[in-house]
């Protein structure tokens, strides 16, 4: 997956607060290359399990943002690994 160009197109569609549909199932659908276990919930969060063998990375991060028209949020997360 080229990571920039689908996420070019993902914030190229319209999505305002509370219309994120279309962009939701785009994530679902290109989510489910890599998973067998996608789904959106009824507040609209994509949620997609992937498993590995040898090394395994979770990170279950949700942040609920709505953020209207002209208007701008930041945040920042942070992970440290270590052997």
């Amino acid at each position: 997956m080229d990571i920039a160009a689908f996420l070019q197109e993902i914030c190229a569609m319209p999505g305002h607060s509370g219309m994120e549909s279309a962009v939701a199932c785009r994530v679902a659908e290109e989510f489910s290359k890599y998973s067998g276990d996608v789904c959106i919930d009824k507040l609209g969060n994509v949620r997609a399990v992937v498993w590995g063998v040898e090394h395994c990375m979770c990170c279950e991060v949700f942040v609920q943002v709505h953020v209207g028209p002209g208007q701008s949020q930041e945040w920042t997360r942070t992970w440290t690994f270590e052997n």
